[in-house]
């Protein structure tokens, strides 16, 4: 299983989302924008241990873009987002990015033009939500299941949470941040999320600061 998340995660969250001129469905937002950071992994020129910096900095502004990192953090950190003050909250959304970011940004170098295809996407007009299914198939699992989770936000689709397999991250990361916000205080948790990131940048990982 860990195999399977740390590989399609990749596909789930950092193959991005491409900038658009106007208004698009999510679906196209999704299949578009994981192309262009695939071309990203593929250019020539930003290939080699060299150009690794520059080769991430690029795809994280792509994903940047649409990913509602904001929202995700606070989804994540559940009822206890409203006990942080307003600084606190500011603190914990970009530790909350690098922890997702530097966990998975060395596997998406790692594409090697698996088969990807994307369902019609289900849009609830009226709640300004949409869902977008993918399916990338994999030599050793077979097809891997992928959920975007999107909302409207003016007239940009933006990315709330991603499922893979069935495994929401949002949920998952606000499982494990309620556990430890229960028995530590904020900054306690901060030093965890800080030390953790370190682990995973000095493991391949970018610095995103």
């Amino acid at each position: 299983m860990k195999a399977i998340t740390s590989t399609t995660c990749v596909l789930a969250f950092l193959l991005g989302l491409a900038a658009v001129a106007a208004p698009q469905t999510p679906d196209v937002v999704v299949s578009e924008g994981t192309d262009n950071v695939l071309k990203m992994v593929r250019d020539p020129a930003l290939q080699g241990e060299a150009k690794a910096s520059e080769r991430r900095t690029a795809m994280i502004a792509v994903v940047d873009q649409f990913f509602d990192w904001q929202l995700m953090a606070q989804l994540s950190m559940g009822k206890y987002w409203r006990s942080l003050s307003p600084e606190q909250q500011a603190e914990f959304v970009p530790v909350f990015k690098e922890l997702i970011v530097s966990s998975y940004l060395g596997h998406v170098e790692s594409y090697n033009g698996e088969k990807i295809v994307y369902e019609a996407p289900v849009i609830e007009a009226d709640k300004g939500r949409a869902e977008v299914r993918v399916l990338v198939t994999t030599a050793s699992y077979g097809d891997v299941d992928i959920l975007y989770k999107l909302f409207l936000d003016g007239e940009s689709w933006r990315v709330r949470d991603v499922s893979v397999l069935g495994v929401s991250l949002v949920r998952n990361y606000r499982s494990q941040l309620n556990q430890l916000m229960q028995r530590e205080d904020f900054a306690t948790v901060m030093e965890r999320l800080r030390k953790k990131v370190e682990e995973q940048q000095q493991a391949g990982g970018v610095n995103l600061k």
